[in-house]
């Protein structure tokens, strides 16, 4: 079915929701001395905080460990559509969309499962994701 629209402007998970302009977890903290969150897999695997590309590099690495193919996308996400970056793997022979940012739960909830935006075809995620055309096309 089609993700049901739970982001929104003001949420943390989404653009402009934080002080900072980009995407930010839930009680993600920017760097004192660099003012921007980190963005790589360290900073939500270790650190418990991060933006957008902060997830994806997590579940990359996560789907390369455990021998998925998988992608970090660049484009823009949610209402209005901001930068933002997510993941496509590619199972099966098929590439599907992930976007791990989308499912995490607000607030945060240890018992609740989130998969409006796991393992999603261009159709169903074009509803408030952007991408270009160098990334693969779901089949």
């Amino acid at each position: 079915g089609q993700p049901r629209k739970r982001h929104r402007r003001g949420d943390p998970h989404c653009p402009g929701g934080g002080r900072h302009p980009r995407y930010r977890t839930k009680g993600a903290k920017l760097d004192d001395y660099h003012q921007t969150p980190d963005r790589e897999a360290h900073s939500v695997l270790v650190d418990k905080e991060g933006i957008c590309e902060s997830y994806a590099s997590a579940c990359e690495l996560m789907c390369r460990l455990s021998g998925v193919e998988c992608i970090l996308v660049h484009g823009k996400g949610g209402t209005p559509a901001e930068p933002h970056a997510w993941n496509m793997v590619r199972l099966g022979g098929r590439w599907r969309h992930v976007d791990v940012t989308f499912d995490d739960p607000l607030p945060d909830s240890s018992e609740e499962i989130i998969r409006d935006y796991f393992m999603l075809t261009d159709s169903q995620i074009r509803n408030d994701h952007e991408w270009d055309s160098r990334y693969p096309r779901t089949n």
